[in-house]
């Protein structure tokens, strides 16, 4: 386990509430919580150039985790083609800690995708993701693992016309 994973898993997951069988307000509650924690804990633990943030899940839906990626990781990482990949960004499911008690009915992807975007819809408005030029370079999405065409959708949703957003569209969108 890496040092940074090995120190954060002893934490505990503040202002997130087991979301179980409750009603979808609660639910988008505690995934606005989780991704607020792990954004912040995130950012306080590496001042970095931040380009790209997403909540993935996979086909099953269950579960959403959030990844992110820096110029800096990108730099250390060595290779301009991991750029948009999540799971080979250093900071892969960071904060799962407070992800981890916010679950979806297995099988609906969906619920889980509509959950991320209105969770980062929210936090955006906050602007917890910053504003001006500082949040024009940076790509938010809600993406579906393996990618198809949807996670196209929801990037466009979530992101005004910028920079970034051009080079995600040519580098790594699904048709």
């Amino acid at each position: 386990m890496p040092a940074g994973r090995a120190r954060r898993a002893g934490r505990g997951r503040p202002g997130v509430r087991e979301a179980g069988g409750e009603g979808a307000a609660l639910v988008l509650e505690a995934v606005v919580a989780a991704v607020r924690s792990a954004w912040t804990d995130l950012r306080r633990g590496h001042r970095e150039d931040w380009y790209y943030v997403t909540l993935t899940t996979s086909g099953e839906g269950e579960r959403l985790a959030l990844t992110a990626w820096s110029e800096q990781a990108l730099a250390r990482v060595g290779d301009e083609g991991l750029r948009w990949s999540y799971a080979d960004s250093p900071y892969c499911a960071w904060g799962e800690e407070w992800l981890a008690g916010v679950r979806f009915p297995r099988g609906d992807p969906d619920r889980a995708l509509e959950t991320a975007v209105e969770a980062l819809a929210v936090l955006d408005a906050e602007g917890a993701f910053g504003t001006g030029a500082q949040r024009a370079s940076l790509l938010l999405a809600a993406e579906i693992m393996p990618p198809d065409h949807t996670n196209t959708t929801r990037v466009l949703r979530l992101n005004r016309p910028s920079a970034v957003l051009e080079r995600w569209l040519a580098e790594a969108a699904e048709d």
